[in-house]
């Protein structure tokens, strides 16, 4: 009975102790009763600070407890990612990290420990990003009301997109693992920069929240679908170079150093088709232009370089820029000029574009 008490003899002996938790030594006059949940005891009038100290520590303890309580959920769950590689910190109440130095946070399972342990008042899990991974954001609720997940279909353009791992936002968006080579740098890319009105993507150093963070929900969790590859298409928009990654395919011919009338003019004949373009009608002859040109570049008769400039410039003129963004119309700019590559031209004539 001692050890389950807690206490010696000189504490059993103590007169003024009562089973049921109430000081001894007051009366019906001098003492009034209080009862809680788990405390009872009695105070006299005069000793009211007292009281409000024995109810502030019962609020602790009791906050403590639920504190306590989503402290282990949230380290079971982190000490789970780990085990498959990923690297989780700890969030605050404002959903923010709850430590400096997050960005170093490893999947050792002594650092997430650590990471985790006494977080004051813990929010949730997030996952940082980069060494490998990367999150596609699909955000919702926007102030200029972009949907992320109808943008991204739209992005898509009917190519196939990987199955994994992923979770509903708390504004009901959704956010996508990739798994991506282990020493690419990879972009952060939000606000204007997006790759689409509500597509954002999560690169290095970044956070990407996930369940049990309240209000986040797996559709897929990474433990019943592994993280996969990262599609072909995407890769070259976020890279952290994207001027070095549009370098998708090797022209066929290096180019001659020079520009003849007749290439100029195709130049800007096609780069006017660009900037005219009206509302409604600009992404197609973007890429029209692109795959054209793209036959030259890849002939060695015209550089890279100038043709992604010129295009790019033509697309800002026309306003494209200013409606999908500049990662997006970089997109379009690379498809055509790939498919353009694949009949390299050195002639006037130009074929196998529509």
């Amino acid at each position: 009975m001692e050890a389950l008490a807690g206490g010696g003899a000189d504490e059993r002996d103590r007169s003024d102790a009562r089973p049921d938790g109430t000081t001894q030594g007051c009366n019906s006059t001098n003492c009034t009763a209080i009862e809680g949940n788990a405390l009872s005891f009695a105070f006299a009038p005069d000793d009211k600070r007292f009281f409000a100290r024995r109810t502030e520590s019962r609020a602790n303890k009791s906050g403590d407890s639920r504190r306590n309580t989503r402290q282990a959920s949230e380290l079971r769950a982190a000490l789970a990612f780990a085990e498959i590689g990923l690297r989780p910190i700890p969030l605050d109440a404002r959903l923010l990290p709850a430590r400096k130095g997050w960005t170093t946070a490893t999947a050792d399972p002594r650092d997430v420990a650590a990471r985790f342990a006494d977080v004051w008042n813990p929010g949730g899990v997030a996952l940082v990003t980069g060494a490998g991974v990367g999150a596609v954001d699909l955000d919702r609720g926007h102030p200029d009301g972009a949907d992320g997940i109808a943008e991204f279909t739209k992005l898509l353009d009917g190519r196939p997109f990987p199955k994994g791992p992923r979770w509903r936002t708390k504004r009901g968006g959704l956010q996508i693992l990739l798994r991506f080579q282990s020493d690419m740098r990879l972009r952060n890319l939000s606000g204007k920069s997006s790759l689409a009105p509500g597509v954002e993507f999560k690169g290095d150093n970044a956070a990407a929240r996930v369940p049990p963070t309240p209000q986040y929900t797996w559709i897929i969790s990474p433990w019943d679908a592994p993280i996969p590859d990262a599609p072909d298409w995407l890769i070259p928009l976020v890279q952290k170079k994207p001027a070095a990654s549009m370098h998708l395919s090797v022209p066929s011919r290096k180019w001659t150093g020079r520009y003849d009338p007749y290439l100029t003019k195709v130049l800007a004949n096609e780069t006017a088709k660009v900037a005219n373009a009206g509302p409604g009608a600009r992404t197609m002859p973007l890429f029209e232009a692109a795959c054209r040109l793209g036959e030259f570049v890849a002939g060695g008769e015209m550089r890279r370089d100038d043709v992604v400039a010129a295009l790019m410039n033509a697309a800002r003129k026309s306003g494209l820029v200013a409606q999908d963004g500049e990662v997006r119309v970089q997109l379009h700019i690379t498809n055509g000029l790939a498919k353009g590559a694949a009949k390299p031209r050195t002639s006037p004539v130009i074929k196998g574009c529509p």
